[in-house]
């Protein structure tokens, strides 16, 4: 029967694997049966039912996404049944109160540092098996770097989607202020001097002007021209032809000065230009999606589930590639699927 939760690790992609920003503890109830009845028969004439159940973050709008892609599961394989469970903020340590009361959902999205660590302290399955003997969830099957691995022949988890970062903007708001859309190739890209400079030019004071004017007043913005999380420290780096780690592999490279500009330059935009809010602002702001609908902020540096909150909010947006440094490039990656070590 693992082969079923296999299987719903894989087909419950993840629509959206953002942070959600909100800090609710409320969560639906759901508790894990941890694979029920998971001794019948995979091909037996009438299968017995199996509940399973799935947890994920996100917002709302993800949530409801997810909880459609549970019942299309349902719909294929009837006598598996998806608790799903929503867990909007503190997802880890509402995951690790679970497991220390031996009651883990059998499913769930988990992100990659603790992948690894709870992988190695036993908390997760080894999936290498599985995929080793199941003719339609394999290697050769899953999309390119999707198995992480812990050990040799120990799959922690599989990732479900290629993510990447790009520029999320408000299309009205460079309209009204004449300025020009975003570049949407690579080719194209912004220096990072063109970047700031329209960040700028759509960073607004309480008196209307600009950044860009001797009047401007960094002490009483109504509008920022471009935010991002403070998580997305790295987010320059691969531009700056480097890596946050060494070339060996086997340590971070933290002390290159080429990944100290890189990370330099996202710090700045909040403490030197001002075209970006700090992290105790950002906490007084809505939602990415919501502050780019409200004209907050006229740019978002953010991955790409942050489309779905745009289309729920009815944002005239537009994507463009991320501004370079040395070269254009962005970060693909993807937080994989696991399964709990306890599910039957």
């Amino acid at each position: 029967m693992n082969r079923w939760v296999l299987a719903l690790s894989i087909v419950l992609l993840l629509a959206a694997c953002g942070t959600s920003n909100s800090t609710d503890p409320s969560s639906e109830s759901a508790a894990s049966t941890n694979g029920e009845n998971a001794d019948a028969p995979a091909n037996a004439g009438k299968q017995e039912e199996v509940t399973l159940t799935y947890a994920t973050w996100g917002s709302p709008n993800e949530k409801k996404v997810q909880e459609e892609m549970a019942k299309k599961f349902t719909e294929l394989h009837p006598h598996i049944k998806i608790k799903y469970m929503h867990i909007p903020g503190d997802y880890v340590t509402k995951l690790t109160t679970m497991f220390a009361g031996n009651n883990a959902p059998d499913v769930f999205p988990l992100y990659k540092t603790q992948t690894l660590q709870w992988a190695e302290q036993g908390k997760l399955y080894n999936l290498n098996d599985f995929l080793a003997s199941d003719p339609d969830l394999n290697k050769d099957s899953l999309i390119p770097n999707a198995i992480m691995y812990w050990d040799q022949d120990k799959v922690a988890g599989i990732k479900v989607a290629e993510e990447a970062f790009a520029l999320f903007y408000n299309a009205d708001m460079f309209t009204e202020a004449g300025v020009e859309l975003p570049p949407t190739s690579a080719e194209q890209a912004w220096t990072w001097d063109e970047f700031l400079d329209t960040a700028k030019k759509l960073t607004i004071d309480n008196k209307g002007n600009n950044a860009l004017s001797a009047e401007f007043d960094p002490a009483n913005i109504q509008q920022y021209g471009v935010r991002f999380n403070t998580w997305m420290w790295h987010l320059m780096v691969p531009s700056n032809n480097t890596s946050v780690i060494a070339p060996g592999g086997d340590k971070l490279n933290l002390e290159d000065p080429a990944v100290i500009e890189a990370v330099q330059k996202l710090a700045d935009l909040v403490h030197v230009h001002h075209v970006a809010p700090s992290t105790t602002q950002e906490k007084n702001m809505p939602s990415p999606a919501i502050a780019l609908q409200s004209k907050k902020v006229a740019m978002d540096l953010d991955g790409q589930w942050v489309q779905l909150d745009l289309g729920a909010a009815k944002v005239n947006y537009g994507v463009g590639v991320l501004p370079k440094l040395k070269e254009s490039k962005t970060i693909l990656f993807g937080e994989p699927e696991v399964m709990s070590a306890t599910t039957k």
